[in-house]
């Protein structure tokens, strides 16, 4: 609809995975309209073409594939007897789990700070405490070792290019898929 009233007009579509992506583009160019001005991005990809460049200018740098993990083993390791995760620490597929609670967390703006507001007026009790408390010891320690080593996650980077969207300047509709 967007390139029927401009044909040349840009149209950015973000998508959710490049397999998407790829297959949207296939459709548009079967419909014969072909793909003058249209453009497919995944968010992290669209996040990165907005928002590295910015990080990059503080002297930040991403974060390396597969760190994260490797990050979130390592503190249960310096935390041993203290954090209620760290006999899990082992477990096939324990870090990517607690790496996706994290990661969930940031996606909802819910801080290492809010977690501990939360349980300091939750009257949480026992195991349940426990474990909140040593989700929170994770996640301020992943925070405060990003900040250290100056490096940036995918979630940092999203908040970053929504942060910088709206000073932006340009003529681009962008349609978010789904």
């Amino acid at each position: 609809t967007f390139k029927q009233v401009d044909p040349l007009a840009p149209v950015v579509v973000l998508v959710p995975h490049d397999a998407l992506a790829l297959h949207l583009r296939q459709l548009v160019l079967n419909t014969g309209h072909g793909m003058l001005g249209v453009s497919f991005f995944t968010w992290s990809t669209f996040a990165r073409e907005v928002a590295d460049w910015s990080f990059l200018q503080e002297g930040w740098q991403p974060l390396p594939l597969f760190a994260a993990r490797r990050i979130l083993r390592q503190l249960l390791a310096e935390e041993r007897s203290e954090n209620y995760f760290t006999p899990l620490v082992r477990q096939p597929g324990f870090a990517r789990g607690l790496l996706t609670t994290l990661t969930e967390h940031k996606q909802a703006e819910v801080r290492p700070q809010e977690v501990q507001h939360f349980l300091e007026h939750a009257r949480l009790t026992g195991v349940y405490r426990q474990k909140i408390a040593s989700l929170r010891a994770l996640y301020d320690g992943y925070e405060i070792f990003l900040h250290a080593h100056a490096l940036y996650d995918e979630e940092d980077l999203l908040t970053r290019a929504a942060q910088l969207l709206p000073a932006r300047r340009e003529p681009t509709t962008f349609l978010l898929y789904g």
